[in-house]
Formats: C-alpha cells, structure tokens, sequence
C-alpha cells in the first residue's frame, strides 16, 4: 500500500485529542508537515507525536 502523505493546519484541541493521535496508528499515513500560530504548542506537540 502507498504511503500517504498529511499536513495538519491548526493544532488545537480537535488536532491534539483527534487528528494526531489518529493518525498516528495509521500504518500507510505519514504526518509530513504541521502548522501552528503557537510556536510553544507547535514544539510541544512534535516532539509529543515524533513530528
């Protein structure tokens, strides 16, 4: 199966309790680049997801 490639624009709470945590499990997705106005939740969270 090919991999997919996704980008998450906005890492609010959806992003963080939904978005995130989902795609990671998913074995043929691959979180390619994110973005975010915060830059401490931004750094937070990549480092949280392995981004």
């Amino acid at each position: 199966m090919e991999i997919v490639k996704v980008a998450v624009i906005g890492l609010g709470g959806v992003a963080q309790l939904v978005h995130l945590p989902n795609l990671v499990k998913i074995k043929f997705a691959q979180i390619q680049s994110v973005a975010e106005v915060k830059t401490s939740r931004l750094n937070t969270l990549a480092d949280k997801f392995n981004i």
